[in-house]
């Protein structure tokens, strides 16, 4: 896939439930199936990463070695009100918990009478100086501005 910038976003599907159909079709669009959990090792800090209602496990695997850039699924607030901190495993959601207190967060839109995507957050990390200097590619820190301007004209 490319983006207006035509830069190349390489777009990685994994789900331990998709059958032979799933993975034909998305192959035929283009994008890349891994088997689960061979993605996870693959999040790093330029990932979107989009999981939305994951068990805890799986987000804890998912986000085990790196924070990604984009990351939509269930918030802080929702486990830190569901669970006590007695029921985690030690450590276990502290890479949701540190994208709360450092990332901007925004509420997911929601369907009315539905609970598609019932308290879902969409967590953003504005990019440092530094990662932009870095950046080798600034067709990707284009795009990444003009998604933060996008999330910030969110009204939801």
């Amino acid at each position: 896939m490319k983006n207006k910038f035509h830069v190349r976003v390489d777009c990685i599907f994994q789900e331990p439930m998709f059958n032979r159909k799933d993975i034909a079709f998305l192959e035929k669009m283009g994008f890349k199936v891994m088997n689960s959990p061979d993605a996870n090792d693959l999040v790093d800090s330029t990932t979107f990463l989009f999981g939305v209602h994951l068990y805890r496990d799986v987000y804890a695997m998912s986000l085990k070695n790196n924070l990604p850039a984009i990351f939509v699924g269930t918030g802080w607030d929702v486990w830190s009100n569901t669970m006590s901190p007695y029921e985690f495993p030690e450590g276990d959601l502290d890479a949701i918990r540190k994208m709360d207190e450092s990332y901007k967060k925004f509420a997911f839109p929601e369907e009315s009478n539905s609970y598609i995507f019932y308290a879902t957050s969409i967590y953003y990390r504005q990019p440092t100086v530094e990662q932009e200097e870095m950046d080798i590619d600034k067709g990707a820190v284009q795009a990444n501005e003009e998604l933060g301007d996008l999330m910030g004209q969110m009204h939801i």
